[in-house]
């Protein structure tokens, strides 16, 4: 066996994953892993004592997960965010046996982002000895490849490729298009490879929405994402003199029938006989997050009108309101106009999410921006309103647990998918998310593993926005309550 397995989660330094690890072992959800894997984490997690709240509900879907994971069935996994499926996938993967005799990565974790690749990272370091957290140890446990920023690109690949040669990890997590361009390079060798999990797949994969014109289809068809490229070439790779079949395991909070029906193609050959975990109601958001709008114009701020039927129209909108709907048929509601004359990062929406943070008193939160917008100019520009912010990307950098936390958080739909942030209290949204799904997964972000959390989504009053909004809701059967400071 490997060495670490033996004593890789002894004397855990971090209450908060230790606890989560503590209590799944408690409630005997991984007992039939072998008694040296199994030893190794209860070392680790039966000395201190943490209280939860909510647990039997935190920990229903680990019960099946971590099993099916230690199993070998390929597995589809739908769940509610801030329930931790995540954490569940590295707590299984870290538990697997790893030969001694040729040492291969036997596990690849593929996020959505680097920002949550770069948090399973850090949650490894948290969880292991301080002796296993020096960086040439961490890193025969697991490696991170994530793309960079700018002129450096070149230099990270180059220490990537550098970092796999000297020690081959037990796990590599990484984004799509980063560890695709390792593995073409023959850096990454996955011939060993037992399980590949591709976390956050909808947003991964990206298939053509429902009624995706052909042109759409034929255009996703000859450009395949990334990720789909990756899983065929790991397939083809891994799959060469194999008696057992690579297990893959997908997940998402908004996992829908299409992208199951894709994955599981027969003539692809990635999933055979899959274990669908579905701990969620649809795709509906947690219940212990309250939910505000608020509609923004030149000289007011107030709480979005009751939700109603007046203007929206169509048989596919009166079967949303009668909750018939989901977050998947999210393709009609764009058709409304958007109006680019008053942006999302106006002064006055800066002004608005400034103003709740001091009336909630707001010690953790997290704002979503639009793409587009310049994130070190908007974080000057909310300093200006006397609100302290940073990158999300920071949060996870070596050493940031040292520094003197911000106010705020700020990031893109994009960036924080997956991301799990347990401070958080509040989350900010300026504009309409670009989906119904969006929403839920940015809505995620506060409300984790039971606590309570709070979002407030900041419309501009022009055009059809606020009916748009109005319809997102009814998708995603949220209920939006009237935010108590303002009119």
């Amino acid at each position: 066996m490997f060495p670490f397995r033996t004593s890789l989660f002894s004397r855990c330094r971090d209450s908060y994953y230790t606890g989560i690890a503590r209590e799944i072992l408690k409630r005997n959800y991984i007992s039939h892993v072998r008694p040296v894997g199994q030893t190794a984490l209860l070392a680790a997690t039966s000395s201190g004592r943490i209280t939860w709240r909510n647990t039997s509900k935190n920990f229903k879907m680990q019960q099946t997960l971590i099993p099916g994971i230690l199993s070998g069935r390929d597995i589809f996994l739908r769940d509610q965010t801030g329930m931790g499926k995540t954490l569940g996938i590295t707590l299984a993967l870290l538990s697997q046996s790893r030969l001694r005799k040729k040492p291969t990565v036997t596990n690849l974790l593929i996020a959505p982002n680097r920002e949550l690749a770069m948090q399973v990272e850090q949650w490894v370091r948290r969880m292991v000895t301080p002796e296993h957290a020096e960086t040439s140890r961490i890193k025969r446990i697991i490696q991170v490849l994530v793309s960079g920023d700018g002129a450096v690109a070149q230099d990270e690949i180059a220490k990537q490729k550098a970092d796999l040669a000297a020690q081959v990890p037990h796990i590599v997590v990484g984004t799509p298009s980063r560890v695709l361009e390792i593995l073409r390079s023959g850096a990454l060798d996955v011939s060993g490879l037992r399980t590949m999990v591709v976390d956050e797949a909808d947003q991964a994969l990206r298939l053509p929405k429902r009624f995706a014109t052909e042109r759409e289809i034929r255009n996703r068809q000859m450009h395949p994402k990334p990720a789909e490229q990756l899983i065929g070439l790991v397939f083809d790779k891994a799959g060469v003199r194999r008696e057992k079949k690579l297990q893959l395991v997908i997940s998402s909070a908004t996992l829908n029938r299409p992208l199951r029906y894709f994955l599981a193609d027969k003539d692809k050959g990635w999933i055979r006989d899959a274990l669908f975990i579905d701990a969620t109601n649809s795709t509906s958001a947690p219940a212990q997050i309250t939910h505000h709008c608020l509609v923004v114009s030149a000289g007011s701020i107030r709480n979005i009108n009751a939700a109603s039927d007046e203007g929206l129209g169509g048989d596919d909108i009166q079967s949303a309101a009668a909750g018939t709907g989901t977050a998947e048929d999210e393709d009609w509601w764009e058709e409304y106009p958007a109006d680019e004359s008053f942006g999302d990062d106006d002064d006055r929406m800066l002004e608005g999410v400034a103003t709740a943070c001091e009336l909630e008193g707001v010690r953790r939160g997290l704002v979503f921006v639009n793409n587009n917008t310049s994130i070190p100019k908007f974080i000057g520009r909310l300093k200006e309103h006397g609100v302290e912010a940073k990158e999300l990307i920071t949060s996870f950098a070596e050493g940031a647990a040292d520094r003197k936390p911000a106010t705020l958080l700020v990031a893109t739909e994009h960036t924080a998918r997956g991301v799990d942030l347990p401070d958080v209290s509040h989350v900010f949204i300026l504009g309409i998310p670009s989906s119904a799904t969006s929403y839920l997964h940015m809505a995620g972000r506060t409300g984790r593993m039971g606590r309570e959390g709070k979002v407030v989504t900041f419309v501009r009053e022009v055009g059809w926005a606020e009916n748009r909004v109005k319809t997102m809701f009814k998708l995603t059967k949220v209920h939006v309550q009237r935010f108590e400071h303002v009119e």
